[in-house]
């Protein structure tokens, strides 16, 4: 499932989600540190501008005529175009920002993997 699969279905389908980070980036900051930011990152992805974000960087990942800057540079115009037609206001750096923790998420060093949860019981019947 891709990344942008994943965002959309997340709140609807998905009861739980366990989130990973690189154990390097771990190893800096600690794992709460690490918790706490893949989580925010996550919500951050879901925000109507994170989802224009995820689907350019998600376009652009099996381009492999671009460079790496290329690929931001095109990611950033287009984001910020169709921001822009939505009457969404975004700033570039908030935009370069989406755009990195998106390429986290696509190239894996970042993940967030659905985790089933039984549904509440019940209470019995007196």
């Amino acid at each position: 499932m891709s990344l942008g699969a994943f965002l959309k279905t997340l709140g609807h389908d998905i009861k739980t989600v366990a989130i990973k980070i690189s154990d390097g980036f771990t190893a800096i900051f600690g794992k709460q540190a690490a918790a706490d930011f893949a989580k925010a990152a996550l919500a951050l992805l879901k925000s109507d501008l994170g989802q224009i974000v995820v689907a350019e960087v998600e376009t652009l990942a099996g381009v492999s005529t671009l460079t790496g800057v290329q690929k931001a540079a095109t990611a950033q115009a287009a984001v910020l175009k169709q921001a822009e037609a939505l009457g969404l206001s975004a700033s570039t750096s908030i935009v370069n920002m989406l755009i990195e923790l998106a390429v986290q998420f696509v190239t894996g060093h970042l993940t967030a993997a659905e985790v089933t949860v039984a549904p509440p019981s019940t209470p019995a019947a007196s």
